[in-house]
Order: C-alpha cells, then structure tokens, then sequence
C-alpha cells in the first residue's frame, strides 16, 4: 500500500472524504475542516468544466488516470461522458467498482483498468480516448513513459488534462518531495507531438489546503502518535526497542518531514507550483474551455 492510497482510506475514516486531492479555497471559502467537502468539490467542478462539453454531439471518451475512489468518474458518467478509469490499487478498487455499480444506468459501462496507467494496453485501447484526465496522478508516472503512451491512446486531435503539483527550482529547501520538476516537464513535452493549449497557476487557490492540514497534522496526528510511542515504551519495551532498531531511522524521517513543522503554506507556495495544463496533438480539434 504506497502514501497515497494510506492517506485515502485515512481521509474515509478520519474525516468522511471521498478524495485526498486539494480544494480550491477561492470565493470567500473559510479555511477549516469542516468545508474540506465544499472545497473538494469546487476543484472537481473546475476540473469537469476543462473537459469539452458534450454540445448534443456523440459522448466524448474521457480515461480518469489514477482515480481514487471513483468519485469523478461516477460524476462524469452521470453528465454523459463515455468515462473509464485507472487505478492499480486492489483495495480502493473495490471501492470504485461499488460505487458504479450502486450507479443508476448510463449510456456508458465504465470500465476500470486496474493497473498502472504506464501498464496499459495500448494495443487494444489504440486511438480510444477524446480526452485523458491526470488529477494528482500525474506525479507518480515518469514523464517520458506518460507522453509516450498517450501517443497510443488518444485519438488524434484528443486533449491531455493535467492538474497536479510541481517543484520549482527554488534556493528555498523543499520539505516534501513531492511533483515533477516543472522546467523538467516543459523540456521533455516540448519534444514531443503536443502543444499547450492551457497553462494556468492556481496555486494560490489550492495552498490553504496544505495551511489546514499542517494543522491538523500538529494538532492531532503528532499528539496522537507521541502518546502511542510513550505508552509502548512504557509498556512493551523490549518489542519499542526492536522495532526502533528495524525501522527506526525510515520511521523518524517520515516523522520529521510531516510532522516537523516545515511544510506550511508558504513552504509550498515557495516551493511548488500548482498547475492546470491542457495540450493536444497538433492540428486543429476541439476548443479547450477556458
């Protein structure tokens, strides 16, 4: 089980969260936990309105890379899109694959792909895809390996969505690893059959999430984790000893990078740059919504 899918069924449990992704905290949103929900759910609305609209034509083809728990692919199914989705993790998968079938009937029977994006069929799924959707899951593919096989799976003037984190080449250190470098992915799609179409920094409107999280992370899990050491040290000693022996020094770093107080707001938004981009093989297509 990687980060990501821990920290999903953690957001299910802890906070009743279908998704672990930023909120957009624009429009006078107050920044506390309990509109998590709403603030989700404003970035799921921007995404769906980058997506082509419908317009009484045939459905658009839309491939939700790495897609959580199935939220917005159930949504873009419910608003007539011809969705399917990617995911390689077993156990939010059975999350997915109940939440559509407790679906009310499409015109489209989504099809789950439960393996990594980089792993799929390109072969059978050849030129399918009007559009293909990376929300968040864009970093956890290599950047090469991702523009190479969506050459195969889009059709030809198909649009590429991306919204996810990047690292900026900052002097400032950055305290959680995390995103492609941006310069990085500029230089590498840039050699490839794509162009821009969109290129939008909302980074400032997601970082109040990591603000709400430092402090929920402070507040909650740091207490919570310092009384269960203090109490298996106390009472089981010899069994604390060994596992700081196993694990101790992979156990301090993660500790010290989430819990040490160095990823704030300001940090991020030093550091990082939150971006929605669009492109699409060269020659002419469908307008992107702006």
């Amino acid at each position: 089980m990687d980060s990501r899918e821990l920290g999903l069924l953690l957001a299910r449990q802890l906070f009743n969260l279908d998704d672990l992704h930023f909120g957009m905290w624009d429009h006078g949103l107050e920044v506390r936990l309990g509109n998590i929900p709403l603030a989700q759910q404003r970035f799921s609305d921007y995404l769906i309105d980058k997506i082509p609209s419908l317009d009484g034509g045939e459905p658009l083809r839309v491939l939700d890379v790495g897609c959580g728990t199935g939220q917005l692919l159930c949504r873009l199914l419910e608003l007539g899109y011809r969705a399917d989705g990617v995911s390689p993790s077993h156990t939010l998968n059975r999350v997915i694959l109940k939440r559509l079938k407790g679906m009310a009937t499409t015109n489209h029977e989504a099809q789950l792909f439960p393996c990594r994006f980089e792993d799929l069929d390109a072969s059978v799924l050849a030129g399918r895809y009007d559009v293909v959707l990376f929300s968040e899951s864009f970093q956890f593919i290599k950047i090469h390996r991702a523009l190479e096989k969506l050459g195969g799976l889009l059709k030809p003037n198909g649009l590429v969505l991306i919204c996810d984190v990047f690292s900026l080449a900052s002097p400032k250190q950055d305290p959680i690893r995390s995103g492609h470098g941006l310069e990085k992915f500029f230089r590498l799609v840039g050699e490839t059959p794509f162009i821009q179409v969109v290129d939008e920094d909302i980074t400032r409107r997601v970082s109040p999430t990591i603000a709400l999280l430092g402090d929920v992370v402070q507040n909650r899990v740091k207490p919570a984790l310092d009384s269960t050491h203090h109490y298996l040290r106390g009472k089981h000693p010899v069994i604390t000893r060994l596992a700081k022996a196993l694990w101790g020094r992979r156990f301090n770093r993660a500790y010290d990078r989430h819990c040490g107080g160095g990823y704030t707001q300001q940090a991020f938004e030093a550091t990082k740059s939150y971006r929605f981009f669009a492109y699409r093989h060269k020659g002419a297509g469908p307008e992107q919504k702006t």
